[in-house]
């Protein structure tokens, strides 16, 4: 039938009715799966003539085409490659810009999408076209940034230079610290004016640009962009709060040492302290201070670290959530694992004497509520690694070797788990709460902002561990 009856309305392009036009496109739409490979190539050559259809229906259903047949996959290999995309690359982008730049167009969000798609699986064969690219997305996101239009066009124009970005970083960096350079002017008007559905696009960007280039140090726009990140008012839009949190994470990473020397650490720990307090957001909270431990060396954060403990202890007393306690004890794995379980013992009964035996209460009790593999990957080591502590082996402590064993025990032969921790009534009160008050909460993640180049090394290192080796 594909054979017969609809290559040939490809074919017959433009002297078909528009109708049957859009007909044959939106059958491969459906069929995509079913349609073999070899028919991909002239399928997406009509389809790149169809895109210049005066008709918007048609040309609509042309790049939604392209752009679905480059999702196909077989198991979990892409069905059209990179190299298979590269003789059709420059004539989509070029065909896309083309049409996103006529007003019947220029909010397309399937056009928008068909870019980011062929961004995404060229995986940086654009670096000659580049300038070029990233000059025709900034143009769109200066348009759009003073009138915000369809939700998912938006969500894709940044999404696209996330792509770029990402993709082009391991051939050619330089180009991608030009791009950050040549749009920081505009991510600021974008902040200074309040574009509440950009801000977290525009962090996520601006966390991606820091990881991206981990040995720059921060230019005169970094720190700018700190001192408006570091007011409360910034924090109190729930729906920025994931990508801030990412940022804050990139301003750590990238150099510690600037911040310590600019007493911006302590501000820090205030955003920490604020995010604690919330059963919504405390998971952020202890993603900063999980950063902070990692890279803050021992004689900057000594004098504060019995203060961090306090929060975290008052919130606990105060209000205790299965979230909260996993996430503490995740934290404490980290600590023991960078200091040791002396110096954890030694920093929090100075705050309160007995007090590890509630710390270590916490531990154990958590053990039965992880779901994320990653999760139970660190919390086996690390219980591993505290159950063979000598201290385990005195008095008090001894007595938290058991549940601590059969925590562990269950954690590691118990293969499917529930995710128990993120179910909290009063989460979701909290939530309620907030959209009751009018504070946004949505949050999109830009998929392809993701980077590889600044990692967690705390995580790598537990990550190559076979968990069930180590525990015995």
């Amino acid at each position: 039938f594909l054979k017969d009856q609809v290559v040939c309305e490809f074919t017959d392009f433009p002297n078909n009715h528009p109708v049957i036009q859009a007909d044959a496109l939106k059958y491969v739409i459906t069929f995509r799966n079913q349609i073999d490979k070899q028919y991909y190539d002239p399928i997406i050559r009509c389809a790149l003539k169809m895109l210049t259809s005066e008709h918007v229906v048609v040309a609509t259903y042309a790049a939604s085409c392209i752009e679905r047949l480059l999702v196909v996959k077989d198991g979990n290999t892409p069905r059209f490659t990179a190299a298979d995309l590269k003789p059709f690359t420059n004539d989509i982008l070029t065909a896309a810009f083309s049409r996103l730049s006529q007003d019947a167009f220029q909010n397309n969000e399937y056009i928008m999408r068909l870019v980011m798609r062929v961004l995404a699986v060229s995986k940086g064969d654009v670096t000659e076209k580049a300038n070029a690219i990233m000059q025709e997305l900034q143009k769109i996101i200066d348009r759009i940034s003073k009138n915000p239009t369809i939700p998912a066009f938006d969500h894709y124009v940044f999404e696209s230079v996330a792509c770029l970005c990402t993709c082009l970083h391991s051939k050619n960096a330089d180009l991608v610290s030009e791009f950050e350079s040549r749009i920081l002017p505009t991510m600021s008007i974008i902040l200074q004016s309040d574009i509440a559905n950009f801000s977290p696009y525009v962090y996520q960007l601006l966390a991606m640009f820091l990881e991206l280039t981990p040995n720059r140090p921060f230019t005169d726009s970094h720190k700018e962009l700190l001192t408006h990140i570091m007011a409360p008012a910034t924090w109190s839009n729930t729906g920025n709060i994931p990508a801030l949190t990412r940022l804050v994470q990139a301003y750590l990473r990238k150099d510690i040492n600037s911040l310590i020397k600019d007493n911006q650490l302590n501000q820090i720990l205030g955003i920490f302290q604020k995010l604690i307090g919330s059963s919504l957001q405390d998971h952020h909270g202890i993603a900063i201070l999980n950063v902070v431990i990692e890279v803050v060396p021992w004689d900057n954060i000594k004098d504060v670290i019995q203060s961090i403990f306090t929060v975290i202890f008052t919130r606990l007393s105060s209000k205790k959530t299965t979230k909260l306690c996993c996430e503490f004890t995740l934290f404490l794995g980290r600590f023991v694992h960078k200091y040791s379980l002396s110096i954890l013992q030694q920093v929090v009964e100075k705050i309160s004497p007995g007090i590890m035996n509630n710390v270590l209460g916490v531990w154990s009790s958590s053990l039965d509520s992880y779901g994320k593999q990653s999760d139970i990957q660190i919390a086996s080591i690390m219980s591993s690694s505290i159950l063979c502590d000598p201290l385990m082996t005195q008095a008090p402590l001894v007595n938290h070797w058991p549940p601590i064993a059969i925590g562990l025990a269950k954690l590691i032969l118990i293969e499917k788990r529930g995710p128990d921790m993120a179910i909290e009534d009063d989460i979701f009160a909290e939530q309620k709460d907030n959209q009751l008050r009018g504070l946004q909460t949505s949050f999109v993640k830009l998929a392809h902002s993701t980077t590889t180049v600044t990692v967690d090394q705390f995580l790598v290192e537990v990550s190559k561990i076979n968990r069930k080796e180590f525990v015995v």
